[in-house]
């Protein structure tokens, strides 16, 4: 399937210039939805993975739906202060500014995990999620698969991603 096909692009969005990749049109598609959770899915079974992270706030439908279909632990990273109690967070730039992420301490979070996000750009999200990881729940890189549907080359992310020890996939290219 050309997955490409399935995902709108719009222009000037967030601001001018930008050419703003919509993959939630994918899930207008059931059939491109489930090749999308598909994919996921066997990277969870091929990699072994035991817990899956989606990311605030696309990453959360491509990560709920893949680890209920492989019956894996879902365990949510979200902005700062959105989520109750004590949290891990972490410090990231994104192409537009900057932002936190945060993860709820005392979670139980098992390596291998698959952390997953719609679209790396610059890495930046993906990476400071990894960093909690290693920092508070001691998985290292090379026990962390990060996985989006689209990345976006010319930002270099997944290049900055597999410089920083970790395994790095993507379901397209642009």
């Amino acid at each position: 399937m050309n997955i490409k096909e399935k995902i709108k692009t719009v222009d000037n969005f967030p601001k001018e210039g930008v050419k703003f990749l919509d993959v939630t049109t994918i899930l207008e598609d059931p059939v491109a939805f489930k090749y999308t959770v598909d994919w996921l899915s066997d990277i969870i079974k091929i990699k072994q993975i035991k817990t899956v992270i989606g990311i605030d706030a696309r990453g959360f439908i491509w990560a709920s739906a893949a680890a209920y279909a492989t019956g894996t632990p879902l365990v949510l990273a979200r902005k700062a202060g959105k989520i109750p109690g004590a949290t891990a967070e972490m410090e990231y730039k994104t192409e537009y500014s900057s932002a936190r992420i945060a993860l709820k301490i005392g979670q139980k979070i098992e390596g291998p995990v698959l952390i997953v996000d719609d679209i790396i750009a610059t890495g930046g999200t993906l990476g400071a999620v990894g960093e909690l990881l290693s920092d508070v729940w001691k998985i290292q890189p090379q026990n962390q698969v990060h996985a989006a549907l689209v990345d976006l080359s010319f930002l270099d992310g997944r290049k900055a991603l597999t410089k920083a020890g970790y395994k790095t996939l993507a379901l397209t290219t642009y």
